[in-house]
Parts: structure tokens; sequence; C-alpha cells
């Protein structure tokens, strides 16, 4: 009997974005919800 070959390493990629996270870019990027949400100003990292 024949064993299966292995499979062979890949290398690692970058992992797909969630798409809670993408809806979320899209919604903070969106004008129409500024109301709502928004980037703000401020430099990153400084609150």
């Amino acid at each position: 009997m024949q064993e299966a070959p292995a499979a062979l390493p890949t290398e690692p990629g970058p992992s797909p974005v969630p798409a809670f996270l993408g809806k979320l870019w899209a919604l903070v990027g969106d004008p129409g919800t500024d109301h709502l949400i928004r980037w703000s100003p401020m430099v990153f990292g400084r609150w």
C-alpha cells in the first residue's frame, strides 16, 4: 500500500482581516457616520 505524500509546509502569510474589523474601519471612515463614530484628530497614542 502506498502512503499519501506529506503536505508541504507553506510560508506564513498575512492573516485575513476579520469581517468585523473591515466593517468597523469602513464605518469610522464614512463621513456620514461622524456623528456616531469618527477618527480622532489627536496623535495616535496620546489620550
